[in-house]
């Protein structure tokens, strides 16, 4: 009794790094953006998902990664494959949210995008942007 709780132990164990795979993707953004605090060059971005917490990370061509927080995994995920979601407000766009084909994950609203949206609102709407990622 005491190796099967063992041998139960230990599978689980060793399952618990393949479950917790972070997902990434690729993405060739057109566009200057807005992601959490920090003004993001147009270019190409590879993101990283944590599958464990609610961590983002941005890694630039530059190789510097901006981290980011999530505030809700949701059900909303993507038809296909991964994608970027940017709000845009006149000529500033803003990362909302990422996408992929099991989940999707909300990103923090910064104080920032809070002011563009109330000078926004007396103007034009906001326009939302998909942008698919490989």
């Amino acid at each position: 009794m005491k190796t099967l709780g063992f041998t139960l132990l230990a599978v689980a164990v060793l399952a618990l790094p393949i479950c917790a795979q972070p997902v990434t993707a690729v993405a060739d953004v057109p566009f200057a953006f807005v992601a959490g605090n920090a003004t993001m060059p147009a270019g190409q971005y590879v993101i990283r998902i944590s599958a464990g917490s609610f961590a983002v990370a941005l890694v630039g061509a530059d190789g510097h990664a901006h981290y980011l927080n999530s505030n809700v995994d949701y059900a909303q995920s993507s038809s296909g494959g991964p994608e970027l979601v940017f709000q845009r407000y006149g000529d500033r766009c803003f990362l909302s949210e990422i996408r992929t084909p099991d989940k999707g994950r909300e990103i923090a609203t910064s104080r920032l995008e809070r002011e563009v949206q109330k000078t926004a609102s007396a103007g034009r709407a906001s326009q939302q942007i998909v942008l698919a990622m490989r």
